[in-house]
């Protein structure tokens, strides 16, 4: 807003300038002097209205698979070598199978699944996407 004013002021200095010239008759000075001021003027609001450059954009998460040796890992076993060992091999947001008969699964879907996403059981099976490791409490 405040531009703006001191735009309207300096328009207002220029043109009662170039009716003081058009009075006494020096035009040439008052057209070199109404052009300066011009282009300073131009020039001065071409630097206070640029902007910084726009941010470069995010790569693409890449999207999350099925991870096959997470299922065949805790088909073996639910202790906290088989879950790390799920967390090693599977990165996470990848969708993993837990066999919901198992002994443990319920410990298995507790520390591996990611809650805020979809949890589907689908017969024998818990699908879910893998959560970033969490410790017991």
């Amino acid at each position: 807003m405040a531009i703006h004013r001191l735009l309207g002021v300096v328009a207002l200095a220029l043109s009662q300038r170039l009716q003081f010239y058009a009075l006494n008759n020096s035009w040439g000075a008052a057209m070199r002097k109404f052009w300066a001021a011009t282009l300073g003027v131009f020039f001065a609001t071409a630097a206070y209205c640029q902007v910084p450059a726009p941010a470069p954009p995010k790569a693409a998460p890449e999207p999350s698979a099925y991870c096959r040796s997470a299922a065949q890992i805790l088909f073996q076993g639910g202790g906290d070598a088989e879950i790390a060992n799920v967390s090693r091999s599977c990165k996470r947001g990848d969708i993993i199978a837990i066999n919901s008969s198992a002994q443990g699964s319920v410990f298995q879907v507790g520390r591996l699944c990611d809650f805020t996403k979809s949890v589907v059981v689908m017969g024998p099976q818990t699908l879910c996407a893998l959560a970033a490791e969490r410790g017991l409490r």
